[in-house]
């Protein structure tokens, strides 16, 4: 049974996915014991070189999360946790030189990112969603999952867990940047601290943050330009072949 947060009573948030278990135990067995028809088919290097197959896969797990996401969207967060954890290992052999993979991987996260964000989960459960997807995300040599960093700051959804998980980052990413260090290469990191500190609402520090690059480079200072023009979203294209869409 869930409780207020002052533990007093049960609580009156009306959702009918929380109401689909009695319990948190038992929603978690539920979500353990679930059977994704995509999760045998996503082991590492499953597929070979060939992109049709593994396109096809990406987009069937998607729809499989998507239908469970109608009744459940704690389940169907979990199940796009899971898919985003394997994804990258499977398709690491798949020729990405046409851009069609690619696409198709950018897509998916698009469409699995409100999911994951807008399940009513526990800080809890959320927290470790979170440290799974971003093992995920270290773990991505390709790369092919690095999008996800755009999207760091919804995936937190509070300005208090983004705050949490910007800390987390930004001394490495300072590091990283300054010009005492004698340090060159990439931080993974720097895009998904640049989300936080946009969602817990740092918004100076963006700018402090970015100031510090020692080299002129837009996917970095477009974080400045979203908060100066919040109307104005401003991300690569699902290309990667940095094209940029702005929306006013």
């Amino acid at each position: 049974m869930l409780l207020d947060e002052d533990g007093t009573g049960p609580s009156s948030r009306d959702d009918s996915s929380f109401q689909t278990y009695e319990n948190f135990t038992e929603r978690w067995y539920m979500t353990q014991k679930h059977k994704w028809t995509f999760r045998p088919r996503f082991y590492r290097k499953a597929f070979g070189w060939r992109s049709a197959l593994p396109i096809k896969h990406i987009r069937e797990a998607v729809s499989e999360i998507k239908k469970v996401a109608r009744k459940d969207m704690c389940l169907a967060a979990e199940g796009a946790v899971i898919f985003l954890e394997k994804l990258s290992p499977a398709i690491e052999l798949v020729d990405s030189s046409s851009g069609a993979i690619g696409n198709t991987v950018n897509k998916a996260i698009e469409d699995l990112v409100p999911i994951i964000a807008g399940a009513p989960a526990e800080d809890a459960r959320r927290e470790k969603w979170l440290e799974r997807l971003w093992q995920a995300v270290e773990n991505d040599h390709v790369p092919y999952i690095e999008y996800l960093e755009e999207y760091w700051g919804e995936l937190c959804v509070t300005p208090e867990q983004a705050s949490r998980w910007a800390d987390e980052f930004i001394n490495p990413v300072r590091l990283n940047w300054s010009r005492d260090s004698g340090r060159s290469g990439h931080f993974k990191g720097i895009i998904a601290c640049l989300s936080c500190l946009l969602r817990a609402g740092r918004h100076k520090e963006i700018l402090e943050l970015v100031d510090l690059v020692p080299y002129i480079f837009w996917p970095y200072r477009v974080w400045g330009q979203n908060w100066i023009w919040p109307g104005c979203i401003c991300r690569w294209g699902p290309t990667k072949n940095q094209s940029l869409t702005c929306c006013f």
